[in-house]
């Protein structure tokens, strides 16, 4: 018989039972079998974070066959179901965890050992890579990123719909503002100008959801002669005017309410959804993975062995994966056979893959951060590999630089900000993308744009900001602002310099040994 929801100090683990399975749970289903085939994983899913819960829900619902068992293994715990800005109180996540060493001046926090990692709290800021970014990138590549999966996943986390969440008159006067003063190039020599800039979202993507059902009614790939329109000109000045909040009778030209909402920041935060349905609000892939794990629960029709035998999805916390294992084949090809874990009473075992059927080959999915995955990697293939990609692995990693300005400056100085009074607490998000020459290169970056203000801060504004702005690490600086001022914070998010070879993660070296002093 299953485990039952455990009674702990403060709480019965209800959700924890209902999406979570043992370790010994996994491997005991692993060895039935259902049909006269044994029910082994056909994939491991290492990480149960972001990119793992992701990648293990597109597995099991782009599964047409039913029939391909996936087994998530995350390090950390099962602890929140969703965004912690969507829950009711404030906060809840676990701490951040550094289980490496690194040089103290990165001042690197670590990761959230948990599942759903750092969605469960992250700010949601997602910027769609410029073309000019993909420089040196396959082409294939960037064709693939470019359609479906941007234009997929502008969808499913709520990075069209902006506008539903952030609104009102003081994002507004900001926007206005900033638009009116990067008209002046000599103002933000180093801003990429609006007019070279991809449009938003919402526009960009508008009529290809209309023109893939029309494709799909038609049972083809293509509409042929069809006369969907998408893109720009599938969007009307009055629905321009509506994204933007403008009143209907406002003379801002089309040219300029594009460029107006090139300026929205491009928050994962879906305001409003389908009739009947509840919208996700702040994008986290917590209930991505819930709705897939209760889904393969549902299809088991029973609870214990055989049933989790059938369960085409399980997912196991509290597990750590120490390496890869593998096979070299006689043409130097490395398959892998499974992986090597560490279980929650600290005793190693091994997950092996399911035989591969019918000559398809079974996988382990690498979905974790980039300082794991790495550590993932070389202990893996530093002896496998050492002669050939093994001395490549963690060098020339890149990741994004941030700085933070916080100012505070009198609502007098947004002179496009109505004059008459205002009483709710009401906040701004705006987002500009700039490029600087460095030594004959282009690199990129963008300011992401937070301000909140205009009323007298009561006891529950930090309740009220909490919900309302991206990112609570700036709450602090939110709560300066008062009915007279505006407080701003602006976050410079920078890129590394390629091919630096400062820029590396490799293994710890063993650290010498203490001998112990005899007592006397």
């Amino acid at each position: 018989m299953g485990l039952t929801s455990e009674i702990t100090t403060f709480t019965l683990d209800n959700m924890g039972r209902f999406l979570c399975n043992t370790l010994q749970e996994a491997t005991d289903s692993a060895a039935v079998t259902v049909a006269g085939r044994p029910r082994g994983f056909d994939v491991i899913v290492i990480g149960g974070g972001t990119f793992a819960a992701v990648t293990a829900s597109r597995l099991f619902l782009n599964d047409l066959t039913h029939s391909r068992r996936i087994l998530v293994l995350e390090s950390g715990p099962f602890t929140l179901p969703e965004h912690f800005q969507n829950m009711p109180y404030m906060g809840g996540t676990p701490d951040f965890r550094a289980p490496w060493d690194s040089h103290p001046a990165l001042g690197y926090p670590g990761l959230l050992f948990s599942i759903g990692g750092r969605s469960l709290a992250w700010g949601g800021w997602s910027p769609q890579l410029l073309d000019a970014e993909f420089k040196n990138w396959p082409a294939s590549v960037v064709a693939a990123l470019t359609d479906p999966y941007f234009r997929e996943a502008s969808d499913q986390i709520g990075a069209t719909d902006t506008n539903d969440f952030i609104y009102g008159r003081l994002h507004m006067a900001l926007r206005r503002q900033l638009f009116d003063a990067l008209k002046l190039p000599a103002s933000a020599p180093h801003a990429i100008q609006l007019a070279a800039l991809p449009d938003h979202a919402a526009v960009r993507y508008a009529g290809l959801e209309a023109l893939g059902d029309l494709a799909l009614a038609m049972g083809a790939a293509a509409t042929g002669g069809s006369t969907t329109t998408t893109g720009s000109a599938a969007v009307s000045d009055d629905e321009l005017r509506d994204f933007l909040g403008l009143k209907a009778t406002d003379t801002t030209t089309r040219t300029d309410m594009l460029s107006l909402l090139k300026l929205e920041a491009p928050l994962a935060v879906q305001a409003r959804t389908e009739p009947g349905l509840f919208p996700i609000n702040k994008f986290s892939a917590v209930p991505e993975l819930i709705k897939v794990a209760r889904v393969a629960a549902s299809e088991t029709g029973g609870v214990g062995t055989d049933a989790d035998a059938r369960k085409r999805l399980m997912i196991v916390p509290r597990v750590r994966v120490l390496d890869i294992i593998t096979e070299t084949q006689s043409d130097n090809w490395v398959r892998v056979t499974g992986v090597r874990v560490k279980d929650i009473d600290g005793l190693e075992k091994v997950i092996s893959l399911a035989a591969p059927p019918n000559g398809n080959q079974s996988a382990v999915v690498v979905a974790l951060g980039t300082i794991e995955s790495t550590r993932l990697a070389l202990n893996t293939f530093k002896d496998s590999l050492s002669s050939r990609a093994a001395q490549r692995m963690g060098r020339n990693l890149i990741a994004h630089l941030r700085s933070n300005l916080t100012i505070r400056i009198p609502v007098t100085s947004l002179t496009s900000l109505p004059s008459s009074a205002m009483t709710s607490l009401q906040a701004s998000a705006l987002f500009v993308k700039g490029k600087a020459n460095i030594s004959g290169e282009d690199r990129f970056f963008h300011l992401q744009i937070t301000a909140s203000g205009l009323n007298k801060l009561g006891q529950d504004s930090e309740a009220e900001l909490f919900k309302k702005i991206p990112d609570t690490e700036q709450l602090d600086a939110m709560l300066l602002a008062g009915d007279s001022n505006v407080v701003i914070t602006l976050r410079g998010i920078g890129e590394m310099t390629p091919q630096n070879a400062d820029s590396f993660i490799r293994l710890s070296p063993p650290k010498p040994r203490i001998p112990a002093r005899s007592l006397k």
